[in-house]
């Protein structure tokens, strides 16, 4: 049974979705197939619902994502690059995992990504062990429900202007990072003990590419035909097989020796 009151209302939702860790609730398995499924209306069984505890997909999925981010924000790509330099100088080394919290704004940059386009829209598919009421909806024994993930990450009250990439919503004023904007890792990932069990695998690796690629490379948008800025399509990347037109360009010839070391020292 799905509840599509608990997929429309983000408030809602936050507030169910703290019963998960209440163990009120339990997961089934799940698989790639997530909007199709929902936009059918065919919720047959639990593994025609996706998730974002897939790996190498989820990692592939956010990147393209966060390729489109920049490309339409270049001033994006100038700040975090520049707090970059700030701590490994001037085109003397690349970041590592360890620097992260000397970056405050790559991960901003991390986490917006994540936010504005997350590698699932909808959690995985929970199962009620028992009956249980939420503001007068009854949900059954063996109920399912699926926490709307699109929806917590673009309510308005916690991320205004929800549709707009904005790093900087997770900046405080000093320039470190702000602890009263709700991570949206928290989230993405799904909910009480059946959350991914791969998510510091999958955020550490998130992590070091996108520092990596701003200390790196400008990413820009690719030309049309006619020469002008080709402008791609604001389209949900995620979940798709949508191709993505940048085109990138390494910043200094030094940067590019420093890459092609880092490439000579891969196993």
């Amino acid at each position: 049974m799905l509840l599509p009151q608990l997929l429309c209302s983000p408030g809602e939702t936050l507030s169910v979705v703290k019963r998960f860790g209440e163990g009120m609730m339990t997961t089934g398995p799940v698989g790639s197939t997530t909007l199709k499924a929902l936009e059918n209306g065919d919720l047959r069984a639990p593994s025609d619902l996706g998730s974002c505890c897939e790996g190498g997909d989820t990692i592939v999925a956010v990147m393209k994502t966060f390729f489109l981010a920049i490309s339409l924000r270049p001033e994006v790509q100038n700040r975090a690059h520049a707090e970059i330099n700030g701590i490994s100088g001037k085109h003397r080394r690349l970041p590592v995992f360890a620097d992260r919290h000397n970056l405050p704004y790559v991960t901003a940059v991390m986490r917006e990504v994540l936010r504005w386009q997350p590698p699932s829209p909808v959690s995985s598919p929970y199962t009620a062990k028992k009956e249980d009421e939420y503001n007068g909806y009854r949900i059954p024994a063996g109920g399912m429900v699926i926490a709307n993930i699109w929806a917590i990450l673009h309510d308005e009250i916690d991320y205004p202007d929800p549709s707009a990439f904005k790093p900087e919503r997770f900046i405080h004023p000093d320039g470190r990072l702000n602890k009263m904007a709700r991570d949206p890792t928290s989230i993405v990932f799904g909910f009480g003990r059946s959350s991914c069990p791969g998510k510091d695998a999958i955020l550490s690796t998130l992590w070091t590419t996108i520092a990596s690629v701003l200390a790196g490379f400008y990413v820009e948008r690719d030309t049309a035909g006619d020469g002008r800025d080709f402008t791609p399509e604001m389209a949900y990347l995620a979940d798709s097989d949508k191709s993505l037109r940048v085109r990138t360009r390494v910043r200094s010839v030094e940067l590019a020796a420093l890459i092609r070391n880092e490439q000579r020292s891969l196993p």
